[in-house]
Order: structure tokens, then C-alpha cells, then sequence
């Protein structure tokens, strides 16, 4: 990783522009499209994607949008105005690979949908879409499903060396449609900023004095996780060298992990204590 050359924005601009096809290869005659937007499946990646889901409602302003997504990551989408509907890929359930994936593509079919914009690379992601019979289905031809996708963009190698931000662009322009910028969108309501500050204010966080933040769960098992003992030597550390409040984010699975930080972060031993909340909308990075 020491080694690895990222692409500059500046540069990343310039290969987004020359990855386009034809200007009108997504029928720009269509004034209220039903348009399906397939969300990437992490949380981070999710976010990434926000500026392509900007970009394709102020193209399309009369666009019925629908983003299809995984359970946890269907929240970092919620309240968000360019999105019309969330239909969630229940994959435990009703949407179980077999059976389920033709389900889905079932589900899919029933909404009509004009245009599929797929954020995710996979290869069933093409073949859902496919399935469901959506005459427009945008994405990067990668995963050997170039035939399912009309149109299919090239994948330039040099786009995975700059920012997902610029990768996830890179869908749009290769269609020959413009974007909106870089701008991250996270739209959070009032009653959820209102619990935050509740969270904040029992933990006496006061965002007028430094603050750090620190994330030590992980999505998929402990394996891509720091070790906790680490991450907690790390938060008095930086507690007692700077004096600052520490802030640990995490979620519904993680009441585990906080317990185990209060058991090894003390009053005695930290004088600037931490606090511990879960918000489902994100809502301490807004604040």
C-alpha cells in the first residue's frame, strides 16, 4: 500500500471525460422515466455513490427514482429528496439466492422500470436487471457481464487508482451524461439530530472543544477489525495527551464492543471520559 499511486482529482476529471459513448446513449428523449438505481452494499461505498443519484434526478427532475439496496445500507439513503422509493434486497428472505434472485427479478418487472443504473459490479446485478426485462441497464462491463448490460461501460483501469467518488462518476460520463460534482449528500431529520444531541449532551460533549471520533467495529466478522485492546489504548492516548473527548461510533451489533470500552476506559484512568451511541441514520458525522 506504501507504493500505490492514487489519481489526482484533477486527473481523475480528465479520464471521466473521455470514458463517454454517444451523448444520447440513454434515450434523452424519456421525460418520466422510471429509473432503478442498484446501491453499492457497504455503508462507506453507499455514500460514495450519492453524487450519481444527485445527478441522475436533476437529469431526469420528472424521474420516478427507486434504489434498490441491502437492509443496512437502505439508512444512509433515508429523507433523501432525489430519491422517490427504497425497495429493500431482502436476500434472507424473500430474495435468497436461487429461487429468490428470479423473485426479485419478478418483483423488479412488475414496476416497469425504463433505466437500471447499476452502482454495484457484480454480475448478478446485470442479471437481475436483465431479468427484469429493463431496456436501459448502465453500468461498468466488468465481471464478464458485458452482455447483460445495454449499454456497457469500458472500465478504464487507471479510474480504480483515483477516489470511488470519481469511480462511481465514471457510470454516468461513460453514458455521456454530465454529473453534478463531488458533493456528498447525507440528509438527516430533526427528531434524529435531536437524539444525537441528547447522546452528546449526556456524555457532557461539547463540539466547541476538539473531538475525535473513532470506529472500531467492522462489517463481515472480527477479522477486519483492530484489535479492541488496541483501540482502546489508542482513545486514552489520545484523550490524555490532548485532552479531548473521544466519540465511538457504532451500531446495533456493537453493544459489545462499548461495554467493553467502558470497562477499560475509566473515569479514574481517562479524564475526559467517552460516549457511546447508536444512530441509524448517521447522524454524529452531521453533527
Amino acid at each position: 500500500m506504501e507504493n500505490q499511486k492514487f489519481l489526482p482529482v484533477a486527473e481523475a476529471d480528465r479520464k471521466i471525460r473521455t470514458m463517454s459513448l454517444k451523448p444520447d446513449t440513454i434515450n434523452n428523449h424519456l421525460r418520466h422515466p422510471r429509473i432503478l438505481i442498484r446501491a453499492a452494499n457497504w455503508v462507506g461505498d453507499a455514500i460514495m455513490t450519492t453524487p450519481v443519484i444527485r445527478a441522475i434526478k436533476k437529469k431526469y427532475p420528472h424521474s420516478h427514482v427507486t434504489l434498490l439496496s441491502k437492509p443496512w445500507v437502505a439508512p444512509v439513503f433515508f429523507n433523501n429528496p432525489y430519491i422517490d422509493e427504497i425497495m429493500v434486497y431482502d436476500d434472507k428472505n424473500r430474495h435468497t439466492k436461487g429461487m429468490g434472485t428470479l423473485r426479485l427479478a419478478k418483483d423488479l418487472r412488475q414496476k416497469k422500470f425504463d433505466i437500471a443504473v447499476l452502482m454495484q459490479n457484480a454480475f448478478e446485478a446485470g442479471l437481475i436487471t436483465f431479468f427484469a426485462g429493463i431496456p436501459i441497464r448502465l453500468g461498468y462491463n466488468t465481471d464478464g457481464r458485458g452482455l447483460l448490460l445495454h449499454p456497457g461501460v469500458p472500465m478504464n483501469p487507471v479510474m480504480k487508482k483515483g477516489h470511488l467518488i470519481d469511480y462511481y462518476r465514471g457510470i454516468l460520463k461513460g453514458a455521456g451524461l454530465e454529473d453534478d460534482g463531488r458533493k456528498l449528500d447525507l440528509f438527516i431529520t430533526t427528531d434524529t439530530m435531536n437524539q444525537a444531541r441528547q447522546i452528546l449532551d449526556s456524555n457532557n460533549v461539547d463540539f466547541k472543544k476538539p473531538v475525535i471520533g473513532i470506529n472500531p467495529g467492522a462489517t463481515g466478522g472480527t477479522a477486519k477489525r483492530w484489535f479492541p485492546r488496541r483501540f482502546a489504548r489508542l482513545a486514552k492516548r489520545l484523550s490524555n495527551r490532548y485532552k479531548v473527548k473521544i466519540i465511538i461510533f457504532g451500531g446495533p451489533d456493537d453493544t459489545s464492543l462499548g461495554e467493553f470500552y467502558k470497562k477499560h476506559i475509566t473515569k479514574k484512568e481517562n479524564s475526559n471520559p467517552f460516549a457511546f451511541g447508536y444512530l441509524s441514520s448517521n447522524t454524529l458525522f452531521e453533527k
